[in-house]
């Protein structure tokens, strides 16, 4: 049946190579390519893109690509079918393309990684406009939806028809990319960290308080930021806080890192962290960058938040409470500092660990799952 099969990928928005849903689209690329023939169509790299002073055309540009690249798959018969996979959660878009693969005889489905941005803002009369006019119906259009976690796939179920399949799909990591670091090899001086620079999603406020205490006790480590390329008020207001810490020396704040260069950066670090606090977009939601940090092999501290506690145990990383995070924080650095050999072997059971629930490989079993029921 896999001879007969093609996917076609309408990839919609930016091709930002340093963002979370490009790393997300190449993951899904590359399951997709393990067992079946894929094409992407409908995408516009960044590079191409008409400049951002003209977001609406952007905005136009991007979805007749897509409804282009959709007219393009071909019609599916009995010894051809063909499956659009749609990676965007405009649901207009989601109608228009629906149309032409019924059309077509072709399926369509879907991939969700966090709750509807209108339910994590939370504004309730948006909540339920959105609730009343949009989602009651657009996602009774697809055949397949992958899900991220479990509270994603609660939300999502009530407003998915009977005969779509649902497949838990977690984060993907791309262990490819780490096998040319060591990460046995001597570390340098620096606790690192990746994101956004927002408290409220990743605590880096936190993060920074902390290291004011560490940096007294341990005075040859620094820390390291990257990040915060789109986030001019919130960089600022970290370089205010560093400022006042007097901690300019000890705090890099190194902007958008290059994703080939993320590799490099986490397998050189004494230590990386992850604050996040809990909060609707932590629970629907798991963090690209914990898995990478995973396959780093370096130790890792982080809230379990979400569903981060289902897949790691204490002895595959370091957790701190969501409620404490700067106290446990400083406490859980100063112990890896002291028990820094003990901490390299919990960091390599999670390694171990990420392999086995977040490579492609272990992914892209699940990939095939969804494709084979749809096209039952």
């Amino acid at each position: 049946m896999q001879d007969s099969v093609m996917i076609f990928i309408l990839k919609s928005g930016q091709g930002h190579r340093n963002t979370a849903s490009y790393n997300r689209f190449l993951m899904l690329k590359q399951m997709c390519e393990k067992h079946f023939e894929t094409r992407v169509v409908g995408f516009q790299t960044f590079e191409n893109r008409i400049t951002s002073k003209y977001k609406i055309l952007n905005t136009v540009s991007y979805r007749l690509n897509i409804l282009k690249g959709a007219i393009s798959v071909p019609v599916s018969d009995a010894k051809h079918r063909n499956v659009m996979f749609l990676l965007s959660t405009d649901p207009f878009l989601l109608l228009l393309v629906w149309i032409i693969a019924r059309f077509k005889g072709n399926k369509i489905i879907n991939e969700r990684n966090e709750f509807p941005e209108t339910i994590r803002k939370g504004i309730k009369w948006r909540v339920f406009v959105y609730k009343a006019t949009v989602l009651w119906w657009q996602y009774r259009l697809l055949d397949g939806i992958f899900l991220m976690t479990d509270e994603l796939i609660n939300f999502y179920s009530p407003y998915i028809r009977k005969k779509c399949i649902v497949q838990k799909l977690p984060m993907t990591v791309d262990f490819e990319r780490f096998s040319n670091f060591d990460s046995n090899k001597r570390s340098m001086p620096y606790i690192f960290y990746a994101g956004s620079f927002s408290q409220k999603k990743d605590g880096v406020k936190s993060l920074i308080s902390a290291f004011n205490v560490i940096a007294k006790a341990i005075p040859e480590w620094e820390l390291w930021l990257a990040g915060g390329a789109k986030q001019k008020e919130e960089t600022e207001k970290l370089s205010k806080l560093i400022a006042k810490y007097g901690l300019t020396d000890k705090v890099k704040l190194l902007g958008e890192v290059n994703r080939v260069e993320i590799p490099g950066y986490l397998t050189n670090a004494k230590i990386l962290v992850l604050p996040r606090p809990d909060s609707i977009q932590a629970r629907g939601g798991f963090p690209t960058k914990l898995g990478e940090y995973l396959a780093s092999g370096k130790p890792v501290i982080a809230t379990p938040v979400g569903e981060i506690p289902k897949y790691l145990s204490k002895d595959e990383i370091f957790f701190i409470s969501p409620q404490y995070i700067e106290k446990e924080l400083k406490e859980k650095i100063l112990y890896i500092y002291e028990n820094y050999e003990d901490a390299l072997v919990i960091a390599n059971n999670g390694k171990l660990k990420a392999y086995e629930s977040f490579s492609i490989e272990a992914n892209a079993i699940k990939v095939k799952e969804l494709f084979i029921k749809v096209l039952r």
